[in-house]
């Protein structure tokens, strides 16, 4: 049992936080929240306690349970988004905000346990999609508002008519 650190776990820990840190910048931009530091501590720290969750299963074998410590990062995060979300009248905040915060610690569970391809590729998907989804919006809403005008010859009126 090797109590001693490599470079492949601080690969692993600075991938958690440059990965945090893209995901936050879009919500800061957009004056979230949470934004880079938030969501960057919450991707490092749900890594380092996957990584921890590994080698103590890898020195004290089936006495522990890398699982166990994940799933109390998936419970502490749900509490931590509970506070960003904000309900006034008919109007709820920080949904997306919460979701985020809650999705990048799975990204830190994955890269903790070595899943850099499936971390990876989550981080940037959900990066994309926060990018992309102001521009769906907008596309989607000038669709439905062309749809309900009436067509422009329809607004005529024909004098051309014997009656």
């Amino acid at each position: 049992m090797s109590l001693g650190w490599s470079w492949e776990e601080l690969l692993r820990l600075l991938l958690a936080i440059v990965l945090g840190v893209l995901v936050g910048l879009e919500r800061q931009m957009l004056h979230k929240p949470a934004g880079v530091r938030t969501i960057g501590i919450v991707t490092l720290g749900s890594c380092l306690i996957m990584m921890l969750g590994i080698r103590l299963h890898d020195a004290y074998g089936d006495v522990t349970d890398p699982a166990r410590l994940a799933a109390q990062v998936i419970s502490g995060i749900g509490f931590l988004c509970a506070g960003v979300i904000i309900q006034t009248r008919m109007h709820v905040q920080g949904l997306t905000t919460a979701a985020v915060v809650w999705m990048m610690a799975g990204v830190g569970l994955a890269i903790g346990a070595g899943w850099y391809v499936v971390g990876i590729s989550a981080a940037l998907l959900a990066w994309i999609g926060l990018i992309l989804d102001p521009l769906v919006t907008r596309f989607v809403e000038w669709r439905i508002s062309r749809r309900s005008q009436p067509p422009p010859d329809a607004l005529e009126t024909d004098d051309s008519s014997d009656d």
